[in-house]
């Protein structure tokens, strides 16, 4: 079918608090977003960087668990509903698709019920059993019942990209007729598992992060909670939504080259970028001559 894809509301809670408003601000006034850890205790030696991206409002239990994520994410449910303005129209609630990625935002609550599992007492068998997917998977279907969604639904966990793929699925979704609006978003709270593990891995930076420098010395961890309502453009426009944009491509490879460092080729990322542009693999090939010549 193919049918055009438009976004046409946004809702996000980050660093720089709840709201749209407060994100752009935050972004054009370059304030740090930086801010020292005191969720966890990151005093060791062995932590590179003592300090991350976090939602200082973050409710309920300092330490960031699931119930703090279902608060922050419930806020943003109703200001996403709020940024439809125009009336949502008579959409049946299967006609409704939720895509949501997160990387790890799911595993924080079991793994801190687990340590405050005192050492002489039994531990609960579902903190055993419980992983990220199930506790994420759980997450999702309490969204989707705020929401009302009986449509399609899918968690998408493709690490650091997982909230863009969400879109990048939902829009799939919309073009093939599966749904004519699709909530997709991300979610994602740094806790003593996804900060020791990236300091294991040498990737977070020591002076935060600083993308495109030639000092540029590692990523910085955060938390965040956004939701886009992606829409068919014919709906949209029928029932007089205001658009915020189109969603013109998308496309997701899988390099099985490295678990964090990018093939370097550059093969896979440039298939990646050519197939959301729409482009022929006849063509790719004519362009991967081109690059690759002396004159380039």
């Amino acid at each position: 079918m193919n049918r055009p894809v438009v976004v046409v509301s946004m809702a996000i809670w980050s660093p720089y608090g709840r709201g749209l408003e407060a994100f752009w601000n935050g972004l054009v006034n370059m304030q740090p977003g930086r801010k020292g850890i005191t969720r966890l205790d990151v005093g060791h030696w062995a932590y590179r960087s003592k300090s991350a991206a976090g939602i200082e409002e973050f409710p309920g239990d300092a330490s960031g668990d699931d119930r703090c994520a279902h608060e922050i994410m419930r806020h943003v449910v109703s200001d996403v509903l709020g940024g439809l303005a125009a009336p949502a129209g008579d959409l049946s609630p299967y006609d409704v698709g939720l895509c949501l990625g997160s990387s790890h935002g799911g595993a924080t609550g079991r793994y801190v019920s687990f340590l405050k599992t005192p050492p002489n007492e039994k531990i609960d068998p579902s903190l055993t059993t419980s992983n990220t997917w199930l506790s994420s998977a759980a997450f999702l279907g309490d969204v989707a019942a705020l929401l009302g969604v009986q449509g399609p639904s899918a968690l998408i966990s493709t690490a650091c990209a997982s909230g863009t793929s969400s879109i990048g699925v939902g829009w799939n979704w919309i073009r093939q007729g599966r749904a004519s609006r699709v909530f997709a978003g991300g979610y994602g709270y740094f806790s003593d598992i996804s900060v020791t593990g990236f300091n294991i891995l040498r990737l977070v930076g020591k002076e935060g992060c600083h993308p495109f420098d030639v000092n540029r010395d590692g990523m910085m961890l955060g938390d965040g909670f956004a939701l886009v309502v992606l829409e068919d453009e014919e709906l949209a426009r029928r029932r007089g939504a205001k658009i915020i944009a189109r969603v013109a491509g998308y496309s997701a490879v899988n390099e099985a080259y490295h678990p964090t460092s990018p093939d370097p080729s550059g093969d896979t990322a440039l298939r990646a970028m050519w197939n959301a542009l729409g482009r022929s693999e006849e063509r790719l090939a004519q362009f991967k001559g081109y690059v690759r010549s002396e004159a380039y």
